[in-house]
């Protein structure tokens, strides 16, 4: 199983559309969540898969996220008002042992995944929560870790959940920390979400997907894709209006100094 993954609202639909476009293989199609108001060109998970790590990060919390995308009448109302207090739990803190816990209850389910998606890319913010878990029981080949400047990260979640923006900087600084703990020695190439919009980094961070595809690149295919993908209109938040809480601001930094080094696939560390 191949992984792109990052942090909530940084672009990793936009990433997976990409890769997707570029010959990746992200499985079963009917089993894909649908876009809606917040991207409105497809999330590109497995709906499965998403559901399962949902409920590895909320426990019984997990069914409001659920249920999010699929009730109805009245109680859509009820479960869209309480499903972002659900999802933003994990922003507010990070539980690695309850993660564990559940994912040894069910460990023969991440076994049928495994086996169920081999050789596919499989989408999910989660897995920066979840890494730990699923490399336990599963075989991950590799990941595309995509992350986005922190503030726009911030600003997004705030619009989105009606969340402090201190709530939207913690989810940041928990999903970098956790993946960080959870990837060492996993083949890894990194994306960084703000360069698709600017012209003279483009290509560097396309390079990237062909790197993480094992595929020579090929700038008539990367022209083609990017044209009919990428939309400025989409990136609605923009960042350095505010200074970086100093914790956010000193993982941020480390994050780009990485970014350097991962280019092309190869174990990750951040030692």
């Amino acid at each position: 199983m191949n992984i792109v993954t990052g942090v909530h609202r940084s672009g990793t639909s936009f990433i997976t559309n990409l890769v997707a476009e570029l010959g990746a293989d992200l499985g079963d199609e009917s089993k894909r969540l649908e876009g809606d108001e917040w991207n409105v060109k497809g999330y590109f998970e497995n709906r499965d898969v998403t559901y399962f790590n949902d409920w590895l990060i909320l426990g019984p919390y997990s069914r409001l996220a659920e249920e999010e995308a699929t009730a109805n009448g009245e109680r859509r109302i009820l479960v869209k008002l309480f499903a972002p207090f659900a999802k933003l739990r994990s922003g507010w803190g990070v539980y690695p042992k309850a993660i564990e816990r559940r994912a040894e209850r069910r460990a023969e389910r991440i076994r049928e995944f495994d086996e169920e998606l081999a050789g596919a890319t499989v989408k999910d913010v989660r897995f920066s929560l979840t890494l730990a878990a699923w490399r336990k029981r599963a075989k991950i080949d590799k990941i595309l870790y995509t992350f986005r400047y922190p503030e726009e990260v911030a600003k997004s979640i705030q619009k989105r959940y009606n969340a402090p923006l201190s709530v939207g900087f913690k989810t940041w600084r928990n999903y970098v920390e956790e993946f960080f703990r959870a990837a060492e020695g996993i083949p890894t190439a990194m994306v960084y979400y703000n360069n698709f919009f600017e012209e003279a980094r483009r290509r560097d961070e396309i390079n990237r997907l062909y790197a993480f595809l094992e595929t020579p690149p090929n700038d008539e295919e990367a022209e083609r894709v990017v044209s009919t993908t990428l939309d400025k209109r989409l990136k609605h938040n923009q960042g350095g209006e505010r200074e970086l809480p100093a914790d956010v601001a000193r993982l941020q930094e480390r994050l780009l100094r990485l970014h350097e080094d991962y280019a092309t696939l190869k174990p990750f560390s951040t030692k």
